[in-house]
């Protein structure tokens, strides 16, 4: 949240554009961000089943909503599918190449990859 009150500073993330009665300003889509990609990596204590629709947590984008939709896309960004690591505290030196390759791959294509 610090990050978001510093970065998103009033004139630039919000409060910019028409503000009138028939518009409230370019939000959601229209902002000073639009045209450029946004993308979380988080990731879980709990397996990938605990994140579904009929998962103990719900479905890991609709946890990931506020974010994506309220702080992301406010201010116009086209945000990207999360990028998720579930029960990261398992990761061990085995399984870390795979983390890492994956994660790199979808940095690869962050540009590129459709959305």
């Amino acid at each position: 949240k610090g990050w978001v009150d510093r970065v998103y500073a009033y004139g630039f993330a919000y409060g910019v554009g028409e503000h009138s009665d028939t518009h409230w300003g370019d939000r959601y889509g229209e902002g000073a961000m639009t045209g450029k990609r946004a993308m979380l990596v988080v990731t879980t204590g709990g397996w990938d089943s605990h994140y579904g629709p009929r998962g103990i947590n719900g479905p890991i984008e609709d946890v990931l909503f506020p974010i994506q939709h309220g702080i992301l896309f406010y201010p116009g960004f086209d945000v990207l599918p999360a990028h998720v690591i579930y029960r990261s505290s398992r990761v061990d030196a085995a399984s870390y190449p795979y983390e890492l390759d994956r994660l790199g791959a979808r940095l690869d294509g962050l540009a590129t990859d459709p959305v």
